[in-house]
């Protein structure tokens, strides 16, 4: 992850403004459980999977918690929306999200996402 951090920083150079702060919006529309029971080769072919893969929720996430966690030399700041339309797959992706805490906001809708570094999950279709 090192190199997206520089990649980044590389790009906040190129369009440099005081005071450097970027803000990033991860979207998700089909986050489905955050999970996976394995890759489409597993899957298909019908095998027994020892441990979960990771999906693109959890992964974005990840990515962006740590580049906050980074020493960057502009501010990042960062939102998570997160789409789910089925009910019992929503809420798989929020008990699947639990290692991020009070950074989770459960919104009817998405004009309420409001707090920097927030991950809405909306159980709803996105569009």
């Amino acid at each position: 992850m090192a190199s997206l951090g520089q990649g980044l920083e590389r790009i906040a150079k190129k369009y440099r403004k005081d005071p450097l702060v970027h803000h990033f919006v991860y979207v998700d529309c089909y986050a489905y459980k955050g999970i996976y029971a394995g890759d489409q080769q597993s899957v298909m072919l019908d095998k027994l999977i020892c441990e979960v893969v990771l999906g693109s929720p959890i992964i974005g996430i990840r990515v962006w918690t740590h580049l906050h966690l980074a020493r960057l030399t502009f501010t990042l700041t960062t939102n998570a929306i997160l789409f789910e339309n089925d009910k019992s797959t929503y809420d798989a992706l929020i008990n699947n999200l639990a290692e991020c805490g009070q950074r989770i906001a459960r919104l009817p809708i998405l004009l309420l996402l409001s707090v920097l570094n927030e991950i809405a999950v909306i159980h709803g279709d996105w569009n």
